[in-house]
């Protein structure tokens, strides 16, 4: 159903850096770590010299480059594009990923509200255990001094990384999360492993958990503004791996604050209640939200309803290849509409976002899905099951005496291929309402 070709720019792309949620400043109610080995602390004050780690949490960074994501199963670069990352001081940072078609993918740390803006599944501010590894995650960007984020550092062993000898820290803090740190004899800081929150785009399409292992490399330090910094990161994650290269990286100049500012969708969430994909039951959580028109490029016939799964491995590929022909590329996960069913044909509309309208060709034509109100919620499992949840939405809407105003519409997010199991596949429902 879902072409890997299509999706793995947009999610790829998307464990960029990881989502960024709710919680406290990691430092309040946490003591410095003071290592009983005198070998480790030691270690530990020389990684704070190489880096200004020290002083370097109230200092303003500002660094813009580029990045690309290539990912395991797709052949080639998926996604390559600039990135901006911003702090001030430990409580103000911003993370801009330019996704091309796709949009921008953006993070922000503003006060105690931690957000995110993925393109294609909007605003989200989330709470929970993610929040801390997040908080640790800006930490370890801005070069903070490990001290300061974990309760207990100890030695573990040593090891040889891309052939020098590094030295293997585990690093605990108050909620006993460990993180490995392998830490050169001249307090290079190598490479970090730890656990981060994968967005959720991605964990829709790939199958990628809240929280998964990944490993942080850091390369090519240079002197910057009298401190060291590495100009060269690579993050694993997942089937994912992320370069990024940092062409301009300034300590100390001044940040508007309107460049941290929320965003308007951020804003309007952040004291929001989580809202659950689904109830205890596994029962789709109804939610309504407001959209935007979503321009498409689409083909529209009357199948029978039996037909339906048959027609879709027609139709969305001969949707790609139309869009791949006349360079126009795909702005999200392909989709399926039903406008109405008669004499035992289902009036079916089947194809792919788009940025703009593009050259029409044969029964490949131009079209939309409508702005305003609409109730959305998930299906998780077989699409064979997906019966049941248009009736759960059609009961939802009747329950709730909301008036329909056109057909319900189907956004295959997840890759068979790349999430083999049916029973975690992911589809997300829209029936737009008056």
């Amino acid at each position: 159903m879902i072409f890997p070709e299509l999706l793995a720019p947009l999610c790829a792309a998307a464990v960029l850096l990881p989502s960024i949620l709710y919680a406290q400043d990691p430092d309040q109610g946490q003591a410095p770590a003071k290592p009983d080995d005198p070998a480790v602390a030691a270690l530990l004050a020389k990684m704070a010299e190489r880096r200004g780690a020290v002083v370097g949490r109230e200092l303003s960074i500002a660094a813009e480059g580029g990045y690309e994501v290539t990912f395991e199963g797709v052949k080639g670069v998926v996604a390559k594009g600039g990135l901006r990352e911003l702090f001030a001081g430990a409580t103000l940072a911003r993370s801009t990923s330019d996704m091309g078609q796709w949009g921008a993918m953006e993070k922000g740390l503003h006060g105690d509200v931690v957000w995110e803006i993925d393109p294609q599944m909007g605003a989200k501010v989330l709470r929970g255990d993610a929040a801390a590894a997040s908080r640790r995650y800006f930490a370890m960007l801005r070069g903070d001094d490990p001290r300061r984020l974990y309760r207990r550092i100890e030695k573990t062993g040593s090891e040889v990384l891309t052939g020098e000898e590094v030295t293997v820290l585990r690093m605990t803090t108050d909620d006993d999360h460990a993180d490995t740190w392998y830490v050169a004899a001249d307090g290079t800081v190598a490479r970090i492993d730890t656990a981060l929150p994968a967005p959720e785009s991605a964990d829709a399409a790939f199958g990628m958990r809240d929280l998964m292992d990944a490993q942080i490399s850091f390369a090519d330090w240079q002197q910057v503004d009298g401190r060291r910094y590495p100009k060269r990161r690579i993050l694993a994650m997942g089937k994912a791996r992320v370069i990024s290269t940092w062409e301009t990286v300034a300590f100390g100049d001044a940040i508007a604050p309107a460049k941290f500012a929320l965003p308007e969708a951020v804003a309007k969430l952040k004291n929001a209640p989580l809202q659950p994909a689904s109830d205890a039951d596994g029962k789709a959580t109804w939610q309504v939200v407001e959209r935007q028109a979503q321009p498409v490029a689409s083909i529209r016939v009357r199948v029978k309803a039996s037909e339906i799964g048959t027609q879709l491995a027609i139709l969305l590929p001969e949707v790609a290849m139309h869009l791949n022909a006349v360079g126009a590329q795909p702005a999200g996960p392909p989709f399926s509409r039903h406008h109405g069913q008669k004499d035992g044909e289902v009036d079916l509309e089947a194809g792919m976002p788009v940025q703009k309208p593009f050259e029409e060709k044969g029964r490949v034509k131009n079209g939309e899905l409508p702005a305003g109100k609409a109730v959305t919620g998930w299906h998780v499992g077989p699409y064979d099951k997906l019966t049941l949840a248009h009736e759960a939405l059609a009961a939802h809407l009747a329950g709730n005496k909301m008036k329909a105003r056109g057909g319900v519409w189907e956004v295959y997010w997840t890759d068979p291929g790349m999430v083999p199991d049916p029973a975690k596949w992911k589809t997300q429902l829209f029936a737009p309402i008056e």
